[in-house]
């Protein structure tokens, strides 16, 4: 009984700190998410960019066409993740097998808008980095104004216009509606001119780049307390 007694008291411990890690990772992510909404709407705080009020609003439609390009089996596959954007599927985990015929995979190029329609309500689309093949139900989509693809990045893969996506998708299961894509080029957006655009998302770079070191320094801490209970129970049952 002394023995459980102690095991359960330092894990008490330990579960207390590890809630106290997750909620300030929570609290995190939630500032990450509100800090990129505020400057891709507003611009720098400091006003070294141009005020909102000269921005200039397009339809998606008149920033990209979608383009349908098949028949490069040999391409890079690529996945697109709600916490990621687009990324080489090799490089994370994916439940979905490739098909042995990826002859009908869709081609993306650097700078694509590549969008996952059944879930992009979710979050999972972005401007790739990489050229490769993407399912054939996925949305290609190549840029016809020249853009900073970084600030386009983190603007449609902002939560203010994933709320967006999320009221113009449908269907009937749940998790998995489609976007219409009809209403998505018709969805309105304010951007600043070019050279603007590349002074917010350097900043938005180098701000998320030290809000992920404090992550990762607390994902670390994290697993150190799962090992540090699991020496509690080795030392206490040997």
């Amino acid at each position: 009984k002394k023995i459980v007694y102690e095991i359960d008291d330092k894990f008490l411990k330990i579960n207390s700190i590890a809630k106290l890690i997750n909620l300030k990772l929570n609290k995190l992510n939630d500032f990450k998410k509100s800090f990129i909404n505020d400057l891709i709407l507003n611009g720098l705080p400091d006003k070294t960019t141009e005020h909102k009020k000269t921005w200039d609003e397009y339809k998606i439609s008149s920033l990209f066409n979608i383009k349908s390009l098949k028949g490069y089996p040999d391409e890079t596959p690529l996945s697109v993740f709600r916490e990621y954007g687009v990324v080489r599927r090799s490089d994370y985990e994916n439940k979905n097998a490739l098909p042995e015929d990826l002859s009908r995979n869709k081609l993306v190029d650097i700078g694509d808008l590549v969008i996952n329609k059944m879930k992009t309500w979710s979050g999972s689309l972005g401007i790739s980095n990489y050229r490769g093949i993407v399912s054939p139900a996925y949305y290609v989509l190549k840029i016809i104004k020249q853009c900073d693809s970084l600030f386009l990045n983190y603007l449609l893969r902002s939560s203010l216009f994933v709320e967006k996506y999320d009221k113009i998708s449908r269907g009937v299961r749940p998790g998995q509606w489609d976007l219409d894509i009809d209403e998505f080029n018709k969805i309105k957006i304010q951007i600043p001119k070019l050279k603007d655009q590349k002074l917010i998302s350097k900043y938005i770079e180098q701000k998320i780049s030290e809000l992920d070191k404090i992550s990762n320094l607390d994902q670390i801490r994290l697993k150190l307390l799962v090992k540090m209970g699991q020496s509690i129970i080795f030392n206490y049952t040997n």
